[in-house]
């Protein structure tokens, strides 16, 4: 589809309604934690966010606890692989 066509939504929305649907509360995703349980989703939010809204990488990375761009960008591109090498894991991201 063409980007200019494209409808983004408003990151908060995107933001807020993975909390709900993924059951991750805001402060886990906004935290320093680098733990496992919480970056994977914290990953799959900062892709989300990419996919879904016209955001930049620095602003993803402020929405999500001041996170640099190059965090955010590299947090994507590990999504994205994982998209294209495991259809349960494409199919769960979605259905979000």
């Amino acid at each position: 589809m063409n980007q200019a066509a494209r409808h983004f939504f408003a990151p908060s929305d995107v933001l807020a309604a993975y909390c709900t649907v993924a059951q991750v509360p805001l402060h886990e995703l906004t935290d320093a934690s680098k733990a496992r349980e919480i970056s994977r989703p914290r990953h799959d939010c900062m892709w989300l966010l990419r996919d879904l809204t016209a955001a930049t990488s620095a602003q993803i990375g402020q929405l999500l606890g001041g996170r640099h761009q190059t965090t955010v960008d590299e947090a994507v591109a590990k999504v994205a692989d994982r998209i294209a090498a495991d259809p349960d894991y494409r199919a769960r991201l979605r259905q979000l």
